[in-house]
């Protein structure tokens, strides 16, 4: 009876210890990919990810991120390519487990941009950002197609907001360019 009861007594300390050690493991971990040299590693990691998957280049001035709270913020973000050519200053991703929960641009200035010959030109947009909240605040995007008529457009002062609940545009200025005339427009909202 004693020696059964030794026995359960060392069981319950061995399973403790494996179970201290466990916890302080993973506290460890957190710990580690929260330095600086693995918030750099993971800055390379993510800019080498964007460039493969859009085909352009990117660069990324700081990352930071709280995988506790699941939020990811990058700052001094630039993007080009053929097509494209971005600058934002503030990106915040919102995340869980394998799902995005929110996205935020805090003064994107996005240039869409097509010569003649490449009518096709166009730029996909992942589907699952469809499913996730939009906000950007203060942006500036225009869109240059060089065709017969060389028309361009420019929308100043954007706040967009789009998600499950409710969606919104504001526009403070814009104005289209179109056969070499200039026409102002704004504020919109919508």
């Amino acid at each position: 009876m004693l020696e059964k009861k030794l026995r359960n007594r060392g069981l319950w300390r061995s399973l403790l210890r494996w179970l201290v050690f466990l916890v302080l493991a993973i506290l460890a971990a957190a710990a580690l990919l929260h330095t600086q040299p693995v918030r750099e590693a993971a800055k390379r990691l993510v800019v080498s990810a964007l460039d493969e998957r859009l085909g352009g280049s990117s660069s990324i001035g700081s990352l930071d991120y709280n995988l506790w709270a699941g939020e990811l913020r990058a700052l001094q973000c630039s993007f080009e390519d053929e097509v494209i050519s971005a600058r934002i200053e503030e990106v915040v991703v919102h995340f869980r487990p394998f799902h995005l929960t929110s996205i935020a641009l805090t003064e994107p200035h996005i240039r869409f941009e097509s010569a003649a010959e490449e009518s096709d030109a166009s730029f996909e947009v992942p589907p699952s950002l469809f499913e996730t909240a939009l906000s950007v605040t203060g942006g500036r995007i225009s869109f240059r197609l060089a065709d017969a008529r060389d028309a361009e457009v420019e929308l100043d002062g954007l706040d967009l907001r789009l998600d499950a609940d409710a969606s919104s545009v504001n526009v403070e200025s814009g104005r289209v360019q179109l056969d070499g005339d200039l026409y102002d427009f704004g504020p919109i909202q919508a």
